[in-house]
């Protein structure tokens, strides 16, 4: 398996990479709530964070997860179900039509349409079933298809949305639909009249949202990780210690319980 030294992660193209990731306590959360404490029927999720938080990374991460190449979160064993890994469907978006991309990544021939698409869906859910597997359909950067809907004011865009989103909200089906958003949903439509405006909410009402937005101390958390085989020389531990209790006694980081020694000397 390949390393991979990229900025940003690409979970078509990275599919075979070796990413160096680590598991903070909000992806671990984020990831529980998905597929271990999902107590409701809703299995469509909406994973929003700023630019660089780490969103695509995390996809990759819970994809390795899920067909245990590497567990990361948690070993989810097989469900009730029988379920032994997922097949995932991936895409990026774009500024195009969502029936273009997925008309395409399904292998739909002619013209394509809401029918179309979820008789595919359908189709992957069965023939993966029989192999004891669940489906996962996983669209990063779905602001770009939003933009396009709202652009366009296409009302069929978000008809479609709500469509996937219901047939994989069926607790009958071991089936999974994720998003991830810069911002909330309801945002992307804001120059919609009010009457497209409640299309767009009727729709936002089908995800669960989860709040991707790494604390500071997490991101203090990652570099203390990636600098941790340094070690401090002899001539600068007393500066060392000074700072430390520096940083302790200003308060500079909220969770001061999270500047220990250890934390610090590894960065």
């Amino acid at each position: 398996m390949e390393y991979s030294n990229n900025i940003s992660t690409n979970i078509v193209r990275d599919e075979f990479k070796n990413i160096d990731y680590v598991v903070t306590p909000n992806t671990k959360e984020i990831f529980d709530r998905i597929f271990i404490n999902n107590y409701g029927a809703n299995k469509s999720f909406n994973l929003i964070g700023n630019y660089g938080t780490g969103k695509s990374t995390f996809l990759w991460a819970l994809e390795k997860n899920l067909n245990k190449e590497k567990i990361f979160f948690n070993n989810l064993n097989s469900t009730d179900g029988g379920f032994v890994d997922y097949e995932f469907i991936k895409i990026i978006g774009e500024n195009n039509s969502l029936f273009n991309v997925l008309g395409k990544e399904l292998k739909i021939s002619g013209s394509v349409d809401n029918s179309k698409i979820l008789e595919a869906l359908e189709k992957r859910r069965k023939k993966a079933l029989k192999n004891r597997r669940g489906i996962v359909l996983v669209i990063d950067e779905f602001g770009k298809f939003l933009e396009y809907a709202s652009k366009n004011q296409s009302a069929d865009e978000l008809f479609l949305i709500q469509q996937i989103s219901e047939w994989a909200n069926d607790d009958a089906n071991e089936s999974y639909f994720i998003i991830t958003l810069h911002q909330n949903f309801s945002s992307y439509g804001s120059s919609l009249s009010n009457q497209d405006k409640l299309e767009w909410e009727k729709v936002k009402g089908r995800f669960v949202d989860l709040v991707f937005n790494e604390p500071v101390e997490q991101l203090i958390y990652f570099a203390s990780k990636k600098l941790k085989e340094f070690s401090i020389p002899k001539k600068s531990e007393s500066n060392f210690k000074s700072l430390l209790k520096l940083i302790q006694n200003s308060k500079l980081v909220s969770h001061n319980k999270l500047v220990n020694e250890e934390l610090s000397n590894s960065l």
